[in-house]
C-alpha cells in the first residue's frame, strides 16, 4: 500500500515540476521579449533626427518624439525590472519543486529497493525451509526394503551357503 502512495505522490511532484518549468520558461520568454523592446527604443532614440535643414516644427515635434521614447524606456526598465524579479521567484519556486521531486523519487527507491530485499529474503528462506525438509525426510536410517545387491547364495546339495 505504501508503493502506491509513494508513486502517486510522484507522480504529482513531477506534474508540479512540470507546471513550474513551464512558468520559468514563460517567464524567461517574457523577459527576454521585454528586453527586446527596450534595445529598440534605444535605437531609435540614438538615430536621433534626420540630418539636412530643420524648420522649428520639425524640431519641436523630434524633441517631443525623444521625450516620448525617453518615457517608454522609463517604463520598459520597470518592466524589466519586475520581470526580472518574477523570473527570480520562478526559478526559486522551480527549485523547490524540483528538490521535492528528488526527494520523493529517492525515497520511492529506497522502498523499491528495500521491497525487493524483504521479497529475496522471504524467497530464501522458503527455500531453506524447503531444503531442511527434504533433508529430513531423505535421512539415513533403517531402510524398509533393502536391497541386497547381486544374489551371492549358491546352494550346495541341502544347504545354502552365502559368499561374499
Amino acid at each position: 500500500m505504501t508503493g502506491f502512495r509513494l508513486a502517486v505522490v510522484e507522480r504529482l511532484r513531477e506534474q508540479r515540476l512540470r507546471v513550474c518549468a513551464q512558468d520559468l520558461n514563460t517567464a524567461t520568454a517574457a523577459l527576454t521579449q521585454a528586453e527586446a523592446i527596450r534595445r529598440g527604443l534605444q535605437s531609435q532614440l540614438s538615430h536621433g533626427s534626420p540630418p539636412g535643414p530643420t524648420s522649428p516644427d520639425q524640431l519641436a515635434r523630434g524633441a517631443i518624439y525623444r521625450d516620448r521614447l525617453r518615457g517608454d524606456l522609463l517604463e520598459q526598465a520597470e518592466v524589466i525590472t519586475r520581470l526580472i524579479t518574477e523570473l527570480a521567484e520562478r526559478r526559486g519556486i522551480w527549485i523547490a519543486a524540483h528538490a521535492q521531486y528528488r526527494a520523493i523519487t529517492a525515497l520511492h527507491e529506497h522502498h523499491r529497493l528495500a521491497r525487493r530485499e524483504l521479497i529475496a529474503h522471504q524467497e530464501q528462506l522458503e527455500l531453506d525451509e524447503l531444503a531442511g525438509a527434504r533433508r529430513r525426510t531423505a535421512r539415513p536410517g533403517p531402510d524398509p526394503d533393502p536391497d541386497p545387491g547381486p544374489d551371492l547364495r549358491v546352494e550346495t546339495g541341502s544347504d545354502v551357503e552365502v559368499r561374499a
